[in-house]
């Protein structure tokens, strides 16, 4: 009797599941410890990588820290990614936050999609995750491609009473991030500004007396041509969103600042104006 309670014992004990021991609170870690940990989470290596792309002189860092933030403190129902470890986070995690993004803006869900493919190449090769399969097969359809153009009769509708700032973005046909970077020093005694254009690329562009006026109504020369409120330079999102919600307060349907730049090019090309002066203007 004794030998079969024994061996009765042994086989509850093996059909019994282990203790549970992930639930056990055995309080904060000790300081030294616990920057460890947080320096290996996805929200520090995010900041290296931010910082990374700031250091190697690409022109859309502001962009690129706006994206990671949202793959870091999570978009709308889709939770963050911060506090997880590099190697575990899956294509599920960020494809939740895409899906929000897309919901709203399909043009930014796109931008987010190849900025997760460059975060996630950058991780790989310093050695912050194995592989960059949770990025390969992500799903945000790209935006067609725009070919509204802006006539002149639309034209006079949206510079009727304007503010300064969406004047001087019709006057001149710059990105909206390059009006926002302008500074008074970059500007010579001929009125050519040297700007740094998409790609990285320096280029002088010619400016008129009277988009110069447009950026002088606003505050006295010095600093940004387009200064913010808080001071430094207007932020591109900031004009962006006043030309597009002049655009449509106008009545000019389907539009967007960015139109102005396709328009400008189109007019010269119909009035016969030779490709290479309009293309640099």
């Amino acid at each position: 009797q004794s030998f079969w309670k024994e061996e009765h014992e042994k086989e509850i004990t093996r059909n019994e599941p282990p203790p549970d021991n992930s639930m056990t609170d055995f309080g904060p870690l000790p300081p030294e410890y616990q920057a460890e940990v947080d320096r290996k989470k996805f929200k520090a290596v995010a900041r290296q990588y931010c910082h990374w792309f700031k250091d190697a002189g690409k022109v859309s860092y502001v962009n690129e820290w706006n994206m990671a933030a949202k793959l870091v403190d999570g978009v709308g129902t889709a939770p963050g990614l911060g506090d997880l470890l590099p190697d575990d986070i899956r294509g599920v995690h960020v494809q939740r936050i895409l899906d929000v993004v897309a919901s709203e803006r399909p043009t930014s869900a796109h931008s987010l999609r190849k900025m997760c493919t460059r975060m996630w190449r950058w991780m790989k090769r310093y050695e912050h995750v194995r592989s960059t399969e949770p990025v390969a097969d992500l799903e945000a359809q790209a935006p067609d491609p725009r070919d509204r153009l802006i006539t002149e009769s639309e034209l006079k509708r949206l510079v009727n009473g304007c503010h300064p700032y969406f004047m001087a973005v019709v006057l001149n046909p710059l990105r909206i991030g390059e009006h926002c970077k302008l500074h008074w020093d970059n500007i010579d005694q001929d009125l050519n500004a040297t700007v740094v254009v998409k790609g990285g690329k320096k280029h002088e562009q010619p400016l008129t007396p009277a988009y110069i006026a447009c950026a002088a109504s606003q505050r006295d020369r010095g600093g940004y041509l387009f200064p913010g409120r808080y001071g430094g330079h207007y932020q591109r999102t900031s004009l962006s969103n006043l030309a597009n919600d002049w655009i449509k307060s106008c009545g000019v349907d389907g539009a967007v600042a960015h139109d102005l730049r396709k328009s400008f090019g189109s007019w010269h090309e119909r009035q016969g104006t030779p490709f290479p002066i309009w293309d640099a203007c």
